[in-house]
């Protein structure tokens, strides 16, 4: 009989010890421990939509403070401006020119303002903003007539440059009996007394020092078959600061202001003249900073070039160009809502390009 009790204790206790194998109280650690991670990922993206409508807000609050405040509007155009200035002493000759250009800036921009005031209605109807998307399918936006496909961006954004690399990809998929040229600022010009080196040297531009940043990029675009050659002409800079007498060697400040930026664009207009007329039956997309390509500045490269159909596309920084009247306009509530999404602007009516920069525009979470 004991036996029998001490058998059936040891069944109970083995019984037991099976249904508490996993005790109640770790369950909830268990889980805890599965949804963890997904609950920080669901707070991490409700706090980055949060901070995109704050954004959005703000800029709005500030736009209608700043516009109608003729004061206020000529200090912010200052500060916006004053990274393009040049020093006097270094750059005695073109200041003078440069602080011409900054002027005329300003007063382009007030145009500009007072154009959209007069036809907001109209510019906000050219604007056809796509839904959201994860990814883009750049053929049809397009234009199957354009010789040239301008690509402005805004430097050093990692998301940027795979668009960049996605437009050119997904036109020579779509059209693989053509040549197809990407014309950057981002490599170094052939000089006429040299061969034609392909991605010349190896040597790529960053701003105005040697880096690597873009080779990935244009390595790739190589091996698939896209002819990649550089516009910047180093060299001629460098000779030219020479011969107007600069203490800056190299160029490096002039080059980033505006009339800096004119003298490389009459240039780089050159060069891409140069290579149309060579390739008559190529297409060519060219590859600069926004400011190059953008027709919001003075004397940029599609009106440099206006013998050739174009089309300006710009990939930008959600929030980073406050100073655009239709900036709300631009911003669908599912491109707020997910943060890794992508937003797309098409401009229907060529004549609001001034306003608006580009005929495609698209913008970046960052």
């Amino acid at each position: 009989m004991l036996m029998k009790c001490f058998l059936m204790c040891i069944l109970v206790l083995w019984m037991g010890g099976l249904v508490n194998a996993q005790p109640s109280h770790l369950i909830p650690k268990k889980a805890g421990k599965i949804w963890a991670p997904k609950a920080a990922q669901l707070q991490k993206q409700a706090q980055q939509r949060e901070h995109l409508a704050r954004l959005v807000k703000r800029v709005n609050a500030m736009q209608k403070e700043t516009f109608p405040n003729k004061e206020k509007l000529e200090q912010v155009l200052e500060s916006s401006l004053a990274g393009f200035r040049l020093p006097r002493t270094e750059y005695a000759v073109l200041s003078k020119a440069n602080e011409a250009r900054i002027q005329a800036s300003k007063k382009f921009f007030k145009e500009r303002l007072a154009l959209y005031n007069r036809e907001r209605k109209q510019v906000l109807a050219s604007l056809d903003v796509k839904p959201a998307a994860r990814k883009i399918n750049y053929v049809p936006l397009i234009d199957p007539k354009a010789k040239i496909i301008f690509l402005g961006e805004q430097h050093y954004v990692g998301d940027i440059r795979r668009q960049i690399a996605q437009i050119v990809l997904q036109y020579r998929k779509e059209n693989p009996g053509k040549k197809i040229y990407l014309l950057t600022e981002f490599l170094e010009m052939n000089y006429p007394a040299e061969p034609n080196y392909n991605l010349y040297r190896g040597v790529l531009m960053e701003g105005k020092k040697i880096a690597w940043t873009y080779a990935p990029l244009l390595a790739r675009l190589k091996q698939n078959g896209v002819q990649v050659y550089g516009l910047e002409p180093l060299r001629n800079l460098q000779i030219m600061a020479k011969k107007i007498g600069v203490s800056d060697p190299n160029f490096a400040k002039g080059s980033l202001s505006l009339v800096g930026q004119f003298i490389r664009n009459k240039s780089w207009a050159r060069t891409i003249r140069r290579f149309i007329t060579q390739e008559p039956e190529a297409v060519f997309f060219v590859y600069t900073g926004f400011g190059h390509s953008s027709y919001k500045y003075l004397e940029n490269l599609p009106s440099m070039l206006p013998e050739f159909t174009s089309q300006v596309f710009l990939f930008d920084v959600f929030g980073s160009d406050t100073l655009n009247p239709a900036f709300a306009a631009l911003f669908r509530d599912d491109f707020l809502a997910d943060p890794k999404s992508y937003a797309v602007a098409v401009l229907k009516n060529p004549k609001y390009r001034s306003l608006i920069g580009a005929d495609v525009t698209v913008y970046v979470h960052k």
